[in-house]
């Protein structure tokens, strides 16, 4: 007795359409960390269910980790910075597989991020989210202080130009910077 197999698969191009959609489909860093963390999860479980594993009793809590957002954080990096020459900037691959700008501090007693910060391309929705995200956490401060606080994390190239751009989109600051209207001057007699 034959049973009926049937087969599924999403070619690289496909699931790089559905990644490309899950990106945009968000409109804040941390909303998208959280999707693909959930999305993550579910994985884990599924995969859980099928080799029907020792440990299925394990309950899963209902929210999620912070362990969990910063290992989704650096899969997302991850998948962004893939496969870019970023030969100008000394590039070095770091043990957790992202790409990192190298540099002369390696002998410093500074943590990895901020001897390396993370590579990430100018034109990707994910590093529009991340400057917005980081901008909404300084208070809608300048433009120099938001580089200065995003460079503390991520080298995003040609941010300079980037910034100021982002920063006009914002409404908050558009709305607190505008300049007053001047008075209507009367037709004289």
């Amino acid at each position: 007795m034959k049973k009926d197999v049937q087969v599924s698969f999403i070619s690289r191009s496909q699931a790089d359409d559905v990644i490309q959609q899950l990106y945009t489909g968000h409109s804040s860093w941390y909303k998208l960390k959280k999707a693909i963390a959930w999305l993550l999860r579910l994985k884990k479980m599924l995969q859980r269910n099928i080799h029907k594993s020792d440990n299925t009793n394990q309950v899963q809590l209902p929210t999620l980790s912070t362990q969990e957002l910063l290992s989704v954080e650096l899969a997302i990096v991850r998948y962004v910075n893939d496969d870019r020459p970023f030969r100008s900037l000394n590039a070095i691959k770091s043990g957790d597989g992202v790409i990192r700008i190298g540099g002369r501090l390696n002998y410093a007693c500074l943590p990895l991020e901020k001897k390396h910060p993370i590579i990430l391309p100018t034109q990707h929705v994910v590093c529009e989210l991340i400057i917005q995200h980081c901008h909404e956490m300084a208070g809608h401060s300048g433009r120099k202080h938001l580089l200065a606080l995003l460079r503390e994390r991520f080298w995003i190239v040609k941010c300079r130009r980037i910034i100021p751009h982002l920063i006009n989109k914002c409404r908050h600051c558009r709305k607190r910077y505008c300049s007053a209207g001047g008075p209507k001057m009367t037709p004289l007699p």
